[in-house]
């Protein structure tokens, strides 16, 4: 099935998914501590006709009993080496079950093994474990894949990426979440739909977790955070034991009714985990056929996201993006960056965090440096525990595409020009889930008129639209001169971020460029991004000092961009305090 197909076929209605295959297969025979795979393929008859009852009950999707399928859950029972051979013909059994009756969803699930630094798995080694579960799912010729109940999204990502580097398949991402609302390693429902999103699925959400309940507020934080559909699929309630055995108590009338309230707030492809069988879909089939689907929201502007947080770029927002982890003029960061050590640059991201930083530019340039390796670094390290989204920063495209790869969010691509390597580092953001930042360059020099700039902008989305970026999905940036070479420069600056606004882009600039070599650079920067800011810029890097804040504030309220000043009566509290 071809990406745009499963895309159309999710946004028309509902699309109703299977129940519980584990706990079904257990209370059709399946003894306890064995593989369910394993126990599945000495069962086909039992495992067929599980599915060919969930189809009978209105499921339009069956998912291969494939969840424990990786080569590291499958080790566990000494069938490793059987990887490819048991997806294959698990995948082959649900297709004869599924005939022509329903799809069928190959289910990638979690390998209970933590990547680095929590665990042992590096990316490589994830990816590479995933890719042998999906070359054996595609002998079996899916319609989709479906990963389901992870809590890593680091994990998820590496799963994706071997989805991605194997075929051309849709898939559709779902975690689970704990009582809080994120997921084990924190994740927020909002930074997980951003981060699928960007990586190209075509449906997100929750599964397992708790009952239909639990999971309302996680599929309404995602509604407010993605265009795409949702998919949601609680447990039949929580789980009690009775005479040594878990069993789900919820009925299926009740368990249908709680899904029609995570209908309520955007959920369109639904169905059961744990606990839930035929008659709960039966019972959720028939609530269904009283329901229309809502339309899909459309927002403006774009969305990156680190493992925690989601942050909203452009439409009528202003991003403050912190500048100071960057080599230049730092001599303690460049020893430390020289012999591998993150310490500095995660005392300055703490810092500008806290300053009110809502991303922070990640640039790791300098003589003596491997640029590609300590941006790398930076990127593993800071991520583990630093909230902000990145932006990655370098004019060294290997570097940037391996910080992308290993970046487990949707970062900021900074930055794509005109050249050789542009196609590589459009290509490289797709893949990965990046927003590309467009920087408007000729021959190694910025143009001085906004017609210039803009003719650079339409050359390299040119390139951009055959990975489909758009103005709607990439930043462009002004490009800040410094003022002492004169104002038509600066005034070009200002009159291209006028016309890229009006053409629906979202615009970003530096400002500490436009102060070098001058005296008292804090009055020229601030004057500059004010300046930037009558004219529509939506994101600015600077260094967020209280000063730097306070500007971007005022110069907000009296461009008339921020109503009745509520923002920035908002900042002057804060400050106060």
């Amino acid at each position: 099935m071809r990406k745009q197909d499963l895309d159309q076929l999710l946004r028309q209605s509902f699309m109703l998914a299977d129940g519980s295959t584990g706990a079904e297969l257990s209370r059709r025979g399946m003894p306890a501590g064995v593989s369910t795979e394993l126990w599945a393929l000495e069962n086909p008859d039992l495992y067929t006709q599980m599915q060919r009852d969930y189809i009978q009950s209105g499921a339009q999707m069956v998912l291969t009993c494939t969840f424990g399928g990786s080569p590291i859950k499958l080790s566990h029972y000494g069938a490793a080496d059987r990887t490819e051979e048991i997806n294959r013909r698990l995948v082959e059994l649900s297709r004869a079950a599924a005939r022509e009756d329903a799809y069928v969803g190959a289910d990638l699930g979690p390998t209970g093994e933590f990547m680095a630094p929590l665990g042992t798995m590096t990316l490589e080694d994830m990816i590479a474990c995933y890719k042998r579960q999906v070359q054996g799912l595609l002998q079996g010729q899916p319609d989709f894949f479906v990963l389901e109940t992870f809590m890593d999204v680091a994990e998820a990502r590496a799963a994706v990426l071997a989805i991605k580097e194997s075929c051309d398949l849709p898939f559709i991402v779902s975690m689970t979440f704990d009582p809080s609302g994120r997921t084990l390693t924190g994740a927020t429902p909002e930074a997980v739909a951003v981060t699928f999103t960007a990586l190209g699925a075509s449906a997100v959400g929750c599964n397992c977790s708790g009952g239909p309940e639990s999971l309302k507020a996680v599929v309404s934080a995602m509604r407010a955070a993605t265009e795409l559909p949702l998919y949601a699929k609680p447990n039949a309630g929580l789980p009690e034991v009775q005479d040594g055995k878990t069993v789900f108590k919820m009925q299926p009338e009740e368990f249908a009714a709680g899904v029609c309230e995570l209908i309520g707030e955007g959920a369109s492809v639904v169905g059961g985990c744990c606990g839930t069988n035929p008659a709960h879909i039966a019972a959720l089939r028939d609530a269904l056929a009283a329901l229309t689907p809502a339309p899909l929201p459309h927002f403006n502007g774009i969305r990156v996201s680190s493992q925690r947080k989601a942050v909203t770029l452009g439409g009528d927002s202003f991003t403050l993006i912190g500048e100071r982890i960057n080599p230049s003029g730092k001599p303690d960061l460049i020893d430390e960056l020289k012999d591998g050590y993150p310490d500095t640059a995660m005392d300055l991201a703490r810092a500008q965090q806290a300053q009110g930083a809502q991303i922070l530019d990640i640039n790791a340039g300098c003589p003596g440096v491997d640029e590609k390796e300590t941006l790398c670094m930076l990127v593993d390290e800071l991520s583990q525990s630093i909230a902000a989204p990145f932006s990655l920063d370098s004019m060294d495209a290997d570097a940037l595409c391996a910080a992308l790869r290993r970046y487990p969010g949707s970062a900021l691509v900074n930055s794509i020009c005109p050249g050789p390597n542009a196609e590589k580092l459009f290509a490289a953001a797709a893949l990965y889930g990046g927003t590309p930042v467009l920087m408007p360059m000729k021959g190694g020099c910025v143009p001085a008129t906004a017609r210039e700039r803009l003719e650079c902008v339409t050359e390299l989305l040119a390139i951009g639209e055959k990975y489909g970026f758009h103005p709607g999905n990439v930043l462009v940036d002004a490009v800040t001169p410094p003022c002492a070479t004169g104002y038509e420069a600066l005034g070009g600056a200002l009159d291209f971020i006028s016309a890229a606004c009006s053409m629906g882009f979202t615009t970003i600039a530096g400002v500490s460029n436009v102060s070098f070599g001058m005296p008292h650079r804090a009055q020229l920067n601030r004057a500059w991004m004010t300046a930037l800011i009558s004219r529509g810029l939506h994101c600015v890097i600077l260094n967020p000092t209280d000063a730097m804040r306070s500007a971007a504030a005022a110069a907000m309220a009296v461009s008339g961009r921020d109503e009745f000043c509520g923002e920035y009566i908002q900042h002057a509290r804060r400050t106060k305090k």
